[in-house]
């Protein structure tokens, strides 16, 4: 299951959804995100975020299992401070499949 969000604010725009879906104990995440407004498709704006406390403000969400940055002017290289993904709490494909051979 996931959910979509296209705000730069998470609590805001994550908190009624996010507790909606813990009580149905079932993994879940953020399906798209982008940091900015999904009506902006021509990046008229020119938004650019600030992905400093990103890592921060996830951690309000525990049960959260994943995100998947959108693409365009919604991904990560459009932004700033991206360097947040090397925080313990993300892992990339390659520490999941090395954590998934652990298993075994």
């Amino acid at each position: 299951m996931a959910v979509d969000l296209y705000d730069s604010n998470l609590e805001q725009g994550l908190r009624m959804p996010y507790d909606s879906l813990t009580t149905l104990n079932k993994p879940f995440g953020l399906g798209e995100y982008g940091c900015m407004s999904s009506s902006d498709w021509f990046w008229e704006s020119r938004y650019v975020h600030d992905f400093t406390g990103f890592a921060t403000d996830l951690k309000k969400f525990p049960r959260l299992s994943f995100f998947l940055a959108w693409n365009l002017h919604w991904g990560l290289s459009f932004h700033q401070n991206i360097d947040v993904l090397k925080d313990s709490l993300f892992i990339n494909k390659k520490q999941l499949k090395r954590l998934m051979q652990r298993e075994r």
